[in-house]
């Protein structure tokens, strides 16, 4: 009986091993295959608010011209409005008001399922002032902590989520800005 557990136990092995190196090796075709490289512009954003702490979040409002963003209030100043990565781990992101050169880092690799959100860290103080890759522009970017999720291969968003006190209120509250590539290589 030991025997014939064993044998089915490697059989199935046998055929197991290969099925998912075949799923694991196409996810990874697909994964080298996708870039963040490009320009990414503003196609719309949403406002969530939490009822109470704990809770989920609840979409309150659609902002759909990108000159509407600065209605969610002054707590929102990182808003994105356009993005262009570059192959060396450096983005220029254009906020409500300024635009950021800096480097960016994730945790995990991009792209994961979507509807999974991501923690990206946006800038260094460390290299702020020095000469970057993006022409006429030094490193001047704070660090800004986004959540950016993988929509499909053309969309992504950035969340950035906010305890804010306004008009004595304090809110807890989120803006996704949702973005589309514009184009495969940045300006």
């Amino acid at each position: 009986m030991k025997y014939t557990f064993k044998a089915l136990l490697l059989q199935g092995l046998f055929y197991l091993i290969p099925a998912l190196s075949g799923s694991i090796g196409a996810f990874a075709q697909n994964n080298e295959s996708y870039s963040l490289e490009g320009d990414w512009i503003f196609e719309r954003a949403e406002y969530f608010e939490q009822s109470s702490p704990g809770r989920e979040y609840q979409l309150r409002y659609s902002i759909e011209k990108e000159d509407a963003l600065s209605s969610v209030g002054s707590c929102y100043q990182e808003l994105v409005r356009a993005a262009s990565f570059y192959n060396n781990e450096v983005a220029k992101i254009s906020c409500m008001y300024s635009s950021y050169v800096g480097k960016y880092m994730f945790p995990i690799d991009i792209p994961s399922v979507s509807g999974e959100k991501k923690p990206m860290l946006f800038g260094d103080p460390e290299t702020i002032g020095q000469a970057s890759p993006v022409k006429g522009m030094a490193f001047n970017a704070p660090q800004i902590e986004y959540l950016v999720e993988y929509i499909d291969y053309q969309t992504i968003s950035f969340t950035v989520e906010r305890l804010c006190y306004e008009n004595g209120v304090t809110i807890q509250g989120a803006v996704k800005c949702i973005l589309t590539r514009e184009s495969p290589n940045p300006r």
